[in-house]
């Protein structure tokens, strides 16, 4: 399992295309709709991508392909997608809100529709050839290994849980996902 692990990091930690950061400058092409983009949107957009392949989603995917989406953005144009913070609860990093929307469902029957809550992204196409890089990069992979990898010692939520002195749902920092992210690179 261990080899599958590393396996799974190196395949999915190479650089992004230059169309997404250009030698590790901020792209100036970063959308001010950016700041408009809620975990729900991000939700939406990949409840709907999973559906228009007829392929199950469940909750626990959902939040490790958000959160994935969250951190290599920020590493890609180091600014965040989103206003809201990945946490380190106790059995991986979570995106609170995903997760409430979708506790009482249980997070391993696959997501039946999207909730009233959700609405589209507005459309940029930066943005969705960003979310399509992600879903391309991970959705051959099953919520739990996806689960194992972002739990690794030495990953942001690893560093963020054993370090923090608040034991309830630390918000994982952007400068552990930068330095976690970038020391991926071939």
């Amino acid at each position: 399992m261990a080899i599958i692990l590393k396996i799974f990091m190196i395949e999915n930690s190479k650089s992004p295309s230059p169309r997404f950061r250009q030698a590790g400058q901020l792209s100036s092409q970063v959308s001010s709709s950016r700041m408009n983009i809620t975990s729900q949107k991000l939700a939406y957009w990949f409840i709907t991508k999973a559906e228009s392949i007829d392929r199950p989603l469940t909750p626990a995917k959902l939040i490790h392909l958000s959160v994935l989406a969250c951190h290599e953005y920020l590493r890609d144009f180091g600014i965040p997608l989103m206003n809201e913070s990945t946490e380190a609860w106790e059995n991986g990093p979570v995106l609170p809100t995903l997760y409430h929307e979708y506790k009482e469902q249980g997070f391993c029957h696959p997501i039946e529709h999207t909730s009233r809550r959700q609405s589209p992204l507005e459309h940029d196409d930066q943005i969705e050839a960003f979310l399509e890089s992600i879903w391309n990069k991970y959705d051959k992979y099953t919520a739990r290994q996806l689960a194992r990898a972002s739990t690794r010692p030495g990953t942001p939520w690893d560093i963020t849980i054993h370090s923090s002195e608040s034991f309830r749902h630390p918000a994982i920092g952007e400068s552990a996902i930068l330095a976690y992210y970038s020391s991926l690179r071939p």
